[in-house]
């Protein structure tokens, strides 16, 4: 069962890279990514964006 914080977390991840007009991650939209690809893919969006 997936805690509250999880869900929050894995929504915050979204949203953070809606922000930042990615959708996609190597043809994967990213509501289907899992906790840890969302994490990195923010990570690497926040990178290359210089945050």
């Amino acid at each position: 069962m997936t805690s509250l914080l999880q869900k929050f977390k894995r929504g915050f991840y979204i949203e953070q890279l809606k922000e930042l007009k990615i959708t996609e991650v190597n043809g994967v939209p990213v509501q289907e990514l899992s906790d840890q690809e969302l994490k990195h893919a923010l990570a690497i969006a926040r990178l290359r964006e210089g945050a």
